[in-house]
Parts: C-alpha cells; sequence; structure tokens
C-alpha cells in the first residue's frame, strides 16, 4: 500500500480500530515467533480446541489445526476482533453442552 492509502486508512474508522488493537501485535508475535505455525506448542494441547476465525484467517486455522488433536473450526461471519460477543459466544456454548 502507498504512502497516502496507508495515511487514508489511518484516518478512517477502520484505521482507528486497527490502532486500538494493535497491542494484541506484540502478543501474537511473541505466541508465532519466526511467523510460523508453532507445530511443537500446538501437539501438546490435549483438549478439545475451537479456532474461531473468518475467512481472513481460515488458511492460518486451518494449518494451526492439523496438529491439534480434536479441533473444530468455526467461521464467523466477521473478523473476530470485530464480530459481536453473542457471535463468538454462541459457537463456544455450543462446544461446551456437546462435551457433557
Amino acid at each position: 500500500m502507498s504512502k497516502e492509502e496507508l495515511d487514508g486508512f489511518i484516518l478512517s474508522d477502520g484505521g482507528q480500530a486497527a490502532i486500538e488493537i494493535s497491542p494484541t501485535l506484540l502478543i501474537d508475535y511473541n505466541i508465532l515467533g519466526n511467523g510460523l505455525t508453532p507445530r511443537d506448542l500446538l501437539k501438546k494441547i490435549k483438549v478439545p480446541t475451537m479456532i474461531l476465525t473468518s475467512d481472513y484467517g481460515l488458511a492460518s486455522a486451518q494449518e494451526a489445526a492439523k496438529y491439534l488433536l480434536h479441533c473444530i473450526i468455526h467461521r464467523l461471519d466477521a473478523p473476530t476482533h470485530i464480530a459481536a460477543p453473542s457471535e463468538i459466544a454462541q459457537p463456544i456454548k455450543d462446544l461446551i453442552n456437546a462435551q457433557q
């Protein structure tokens, strides 16, 4: 993206929302390190897991799911950082209820 496009994005509502969630990037970086799927870490997880993602993160979710013992991928209509709390909560509640 050009400098002009970046400047425009930063001034937009979407740009401001991205800035607000930017502190999470450090957490993501610390977990992923080199940006590759943390296979060894994922293989240690032995409980049922659900990955909530939108189409934007589907490829990454599918890659991570390869290394998780019991994994369900649930696709959300909106990116997870802007999805409504109820949209995120419902599949989690469904997973918990299925385990009982």
